[in-house]
Parts: C-alpha cells; sequence; structure tokens
C-alpha cells in the first residue's frame, strides 16, 4: 500500500469516528432525533445511520426508539460514563452557564447559539439558557417530568386560542428544537397539544405516571419554527430584499430558495401552518408574491381585508 493511499485511509477512517462519536453525542442529549434529523446532521444516509445504530446495539448500547425519535436510554449504568465525557464538569457548567447568560439574545445568531449550547450540553448543573431567563425554572421542572414519565400541572397557563387563564394537567413529552414550545398530551380531550413555554405561569411536577404514552405523538415544524400535523406545499417570489430578510430569520430556508434573476427568487417548501408563514409575508409584504397555494393567499386577503391602521 502507497503513503497516499495509506493516508487516505486514515482519513476515511477518522471521518467516520468523527460521525459516531457526533452521532453518540445527540443521542445522548435530551433531545429525540428521526433518521432523517441524524442523517441531515451527519451528512449521510439514513442505512447508515442505521448501520451505526446497530454497531451501538451490539455493543451494548440501548438506542430508545419513541414515536420513531431516538435517543440512548438514560436509565441504563452506561449512560453516566457517557454523560462525563459529553458534558462539562460542575466548574465549567457554572463558567459556562455565566459566559451564555451574558450573551444579549438581541440577534438571531446569539439565539441560535443559545439554542446549540443549550440542547449540546443538556444537564441538571446547567441552568436553562432559553430566550427569558425567567422560564428557565418552568424548563428545567418539565423536563424532569419527561424523564421520569410523570404528568404536570401548567398552573396559570395563558390560552391565546380560548382567551382564557386556567391550570391544565398534562403529560409532556417534548420541547420543539428552540424550546419555545411544549409537545403534550391532555388526558381531559385525549389530544396532544402545543403549548407555548412563555405563557406558563408555574409549572408543578404530579406523582401521577404517564397513562398514554402510546398516545404520545409530534406535530411537523416547518423552516418557520411552526408546528402542526401537515404539511401544505407553497411557492413564494421574492426580491432581494425579501430573500435576505428571510434567510437572516429562518437560516434554514437557504436551501430551498432558487436565484431566478438578480432580484427575483423562488421559494419552495411546506407550512404546518398558517402561522408561522404568514408572519413571514406580513412582515415583509411588498418583496412577497404567494404563487401557490390559492388556500394561502385566500387566507392572507382575509387576513388583511379588513385591517386598518
Amino acid at each position: 500500500m502507497t503513503a497516499a493511499s495509506e493516508n487516505k485511509k486514515q482519513i476515511k477512517e477518522h471521518v467516520k469516528i468523527e460521525r459516531l462519536l457526533n452521532l453518540l453525542k445527540l443521542l445522548s442529549s435530551n433531545l429525540g432525533y428521526s433518521y432523517e434529523e441524524l442523517s441531515e446532521k451527519l451528512g449521510v444516509t439514513e442505512r447508515t445511520i442505521r448501520r451505526y445504530i446497530n454497531s451501538f446495539k451490539k455493543a451494548g448500547l440501548f438506542v430508545d426508539n419513541k414515536n420513531g425519535y431516538l435517543k440512548l436510554e438514560k436509565n441504563k449504568p452506561y449512560h453516566q460514563e457517557i454523560s462525563s465525557l459529553l458534558h462539562f464538569s460542575t466548574e465549567e457548567a457554572l463558567l459556562l452557564d455565566e459566559a451564555i447568560n451574558s450573551i444579549e439574545a438581541s440577534t438571531l445568531t446569539n439565539i441560535n447559539l443559545k439554542n446549540k449550547l443549550f440542547a449540546l450540553y443538556n444537564s441538571d448543573r446547567i441552568n436553562y439558557p432559553i430566550f427569558k431567563k425567567e422560564d428557565s425554572g418552568n424548563i428545567k421542572l418539565i423536563n424532569e417530568a419527561i424523564e421520569n414519565k410523570k404528568q404536570i400541572k401548567l398552573i396559570g397557563y395563558k390560552s391565546s386560542n380560548s382567551g382564557t387563564i386556567k391550570d391544565r394537567i398534562l403529560e409532556p413529552f417534548d420541547f420543539t428544537t428552540n424550546y419555545i414550545h411544549l409537545w403534550a398530551f391532555e388526558n381531559t380531550f385525549s389530544k396532544n397539544y402545543l403549548f407555548r413555554i412563555s405563557r406558563i405561569e408555574k409549572v408543578e411536577i404530579l406523582n401521577t405516571n404517564w397513562i398514554n404514552e402510546e398516545k404520545h405523538q409530534k406535530g411537523k415544524t416547518d423552516i418557520f419554527r411552526m408546528s402542526g400535523k401537515t404539511e401544505t406545499n407553497f411557492e413564494l417570489e421574492l426580491t432581494m430584499k425579501g430573500y435576505n430578510y428571510l434567510i437572516e430569520q429562518y437560516p434554514l430556508a437557504k436551501k430551498q430558495v432558487k436565484l431566478i434573476t438578480e432580484n427575483k427568487y423562488i421559494f419552495k417548501h411546506w407550512y404546518a401552518n398558517f402561522q408561522g408563514i404568514a408572519k413571514f409575508i406580513l412582515s415583509s409584504i411588498d418583496d412577497v408574491t404567494i404563487v401557490s397555494p390559492k388556500l394561502l393567499k385566500n387566507y392572507m386577503n382575509n387576513k388583511i381585508k379588513n385591517k386598518e391602521f
């Protein structure tokens, strides 16, 4: 074997090891990832992800698959050993916490940085550095309830849909990727709902275990960070100004945009519900044209039809 081929082999092995470690780190976090999400994050096929996970299982690591979302089983003894490698010491965690909380969440870059650090180094030794510091206590309690499969009571939840403030008994099972919303099953209505963290006054962990785990199911989260149970395809035409605003606010959208001319871009993807895409369109109303679907056109026309300023 020549020196060049040996070097090439070593690089290939190094890349593979790096991917395996990154996969282990993702699966060890409190977040659950689908095969599709893991494939996108690591830049390999879903088939490769399945092969890696099978290798973990053969090595004695148990990967829990709940509703299509994968993560390492935390009740196993090896998890603490892995955590010691993937998480910070108490002193390091304190320094990291102070550094994160010194970041002003005034720009999208800062917000994304805080979310990434929170997702990667999620530990009960670290305060939860999300958008608003006052929400961190609730996030921590909810996360504890999820890990122990306990029901919670949301005290004083402010519902925009009903215009009421009341307590809600829920089975929490996941957060949206940006920790703004909580997915939870409400036994009273036997349905999964999305709850906004900032609208919760207080969280109380109950002694009651989950009783409807088999019904827990997350909706789909679109580029605009909104969730729902359906995917509706759309096509928008943007000016350069509209394009710049889009990728500044929603960086994941960049891959879905195609340059047509110097001042014309086509943005094709899907939305989970009207709320997120409507907010974007209204914020760039002079630089966005709705090509399709007609349903979205009608919604936006009705929304602004009788609005007076």
